[in-house]
């Protein structure tokens, strides 16, 4: 499950299934895209224009592919850079998700990366779209 500790992405939850490669980003082409999130679209629009905030956050910023059960890999796809536990990284592969959490951060917005069991007890940000 990733989810959004501030920003726009405060309180939003992605949840990721076996198989799953999410993009997340500025761009509403994305899984999961700041365009998308609630507290975005209730932000007066002149507020949205002059967020200097956003400039951090590239189109398509950063990829999370769920290859199997233990086996979790983030891609940095950003010039920006994507920080996996405040360390920058190009890419990631974690097989210990089970066991810790990991935060996340492309630009302000921060995320948490963690095991869920149960994913009626989440609040999921529309995957299916």
């Amino acid at each position: 499950m990733l989810r959004g500790l501030n920003g726009y992405f405060d309180g939003e939850v992605f949840l990721l299934d076996k198989g799953d490669e999410v993009v997340v980003g500025r761009s509403r082409a994305c899984d999961f895209s700041i365009k998308g999130c609630r507290r975005y679209r209730e932000a007066p629009s002149d507020v949205r224009r002059n967020d200097r905030h956003l400039a951090g956050v590239s189109r398509r910023h950063f990829r999370i592919n769920y290859c199997h059960e233990s086996m979790i890999e983030i891609r940095d796809l950003s010039l920006n850079g994507t920080w996996v536990n405040d360390r920058r990284v190009r890419k990631l592969v974690i097989s210990d998700l089970s066991q810790r959490r990991y935060e996340i951060r492309m630009g302000h917005e921060q995320f948490v990366l963690e095991w869920e069991d149960d994913h009626e007890s989440a609040t999921e940000h529309g995957s299916s779209s």
